[in-house]
């Protein structure tokens, strides 16, 4: 089941001057996420600790299985980008938008107040033989007879061969509704990924917390002050 989203306060609008506190923390998060973030075991470990103090070794599970297949796509995104290639995007990346998208936040913050419900679907794939122009179809069948207010679609290698291209895909075919990425996000290159094809957020089940800044920090602002990422909506840790 997806979790639900947050839900801001009516009052979040988009604001420069609000917003820039916040552009400084991302400024200086992006300029320093040039690796990606290691994998850390939880503390509490029901295994004793091996010999000479070293940590104790526990079977992998689906999750540590899961961020570490993340790691090394990106690992071999990075090595293909080049760090030359790579700090360009990430600096283009805390620059604020000029033309902010219609996010999922401010149809919230617009809805809630007069009594109407924000209505989140989840559009995924159904089994192996299910396309991206099926996909389009269901999301149009989401908004005009299911009564979504917004999309949630999984880019998620295992969840989907194409990737990125249901993404835009269902973008296309609701350009008037919020389409939010559903990934497993560990660096911000996948975040600005997201940023350059004006997705309007993205919604994460995990909890990461890369070179001492958390995803949850970044939620909680980027949802506070209606910031460039806007939605993003980091259980997580688009």
């Amino acid at each position: 089941m997806m979790p639900s989203a947050a839900v801001p306060s009516a009052s979040t609008s988009y604001s420069t001057s609000h917003s820039l506190p916040v552009m400084r923390r991302w400024r200086s998060y992006f300029q320093s996420a040039r690796r990606v973030p290691a994998v850390s075991r939880a503390s509490g470990s029901p295994n004793p600790p091996g010999p000479d103090g070293e940590p104790p070794k526990t079977p992998i599970n689906a999750l540590e299985a899961t961020i570490r297949r993340k790691q090394r796509e990106l690992e071999t995104t990075i090595r293909e980008l080049g760090m030359e290639a790579l700090d360009e995007r990430l600096q283009s990346a805390t620059q604020m938008p000029l033309n902010p998208p219609y996010r999922l936040s401010t149809l919230i913050a617009e809805s809630v107040p007069q009594g109407r419900a924000v209505l989140v679907f989840e559009v995924a794939r159904s089994g192996s033989e299910t396309t991206t122009a099926d996909l389009a179809e269901l999301a149009k069948a989401y908004v005009t007879q299911g009564g979504a207010s917004a999309l949630v679609v999984r880019t998620d290698s295992e969840a989907t061969p194409s990737g990125l291209r249901d993404l835009f895909t269902v973008q296309q075919a609701v350009p008037r509704v919020p389409v939010l990425a559903r990934d497993w996000l560990i660096h911000p290159l996948q975040v600005r990924v997201c940023m350059n094809r004006d997705v309007r957020g993205s919604q994460q089940p995990l909890n990461i917390e890369p070179r001492g800044m958390t995803w949850k920090d970044l939620h909680t602002e980027s949802r506070t002050h209606d910031t460039m990422t806007d939605d993003l909506d980091v259980r997580m840790g688009c």
